[in-house]
């Protein structure tokens, strides 16, 4: 329960981050708007907020999707290992045709046969579609921002034009996300060294979207 609950918090708490700017972003565009059919607009704070939960709202829907249907959980898995190291495991040769049987690793009869590494991991059957649903619903929140940022971007207003800050953190989160989890797939034998590449992507992109979202309005603030 806790890991699922760990796995469903992360994505909840990214879209809120970046839902708030586009919500923003999008009540300007539609205050700007020159459509002759539109003539008065009134947006309200709540409204936004009620947007930003319903995106939130399908990263939960997913989320409870994968946990009634395919929960995570803490798996092990063994992995050959040709020299000798502090974390290997020495497997007595009578275990050895067991351990085969059970974690589907074929042994050989060779002078390493009997070195395992351990690893634990959570994961689940098939963790790697519910990643992929979760990828392509960010990336339409990405792409949806990159829409908004481009028809905002000749707003005069330099308090209300956030379409350069809105690009720039639409690009971090890309970049970060594409970054940590290529690292973690290719280091996920480590998961000491994924933790650390993973928070790291995680911590980055959210301090830079904060950061491009309040300092400079703090500026502006001080002009002022």
């Amino acid at each position: 329960m806790i890991l699922q609950i760990n796995a469903c918090i992360i994505p909840m708490c990214s879209t809120a981050v970046y839902a708030a700017m586009l919500t923003k972003s999008w009540r300007i565009y539609k205050i700007f708007d020159t459509t002759p059919k539109l003539k008065k607009v009134v947006i309200k704070d709540m409204r936004l907020v009620v947007y930003i939960l319903m995106m939130v709202s399908v990263d939960a829907f997913i989320s409870l999707l994968w946990y009634f249907f395919d929960s995570i959980k803490l798996r092990p898995r063994f992995i050959y290992e040709t020299q000798s190291q502090f974390s290997q495991i020495i497997v007595p040769a009578s275990y050895l045709t067991r351990l085969s049987n059970q974690t589907g690793i074929t042994v050989q009869n060779d002078s390493y046969s009997s070195q395992l590494k351990l690893v634990y991991e959570c994961t689940s059957n098939y963790n790697e579609v519910w990643i992929t649903i979760l990828i392509m619903y960010k990336i339409s929140l990405s792409m949806y921002g990159i829409y908004l940022a481009w028809i905002t971007r000749n707003i005069n207003v330099p308090a209300m034009n956030d379409s350069k800050y809105l690009l720039l953190s639409t690009y971090t989160i890309i970049i970060c996300g594409l970054g940590s989890m290529t690292l973690v797939q290719l280091l996920k034998d480590w998961p000491d060294v994924v933790q650390v590449f993973f928070s790291i992507g995680l911590i980055s992109a959210t301090a830079i979207t904060q950061c491009l979202v309040f300092v400079p309005k703090v500026f502006i603030f001080m002009k002022l």
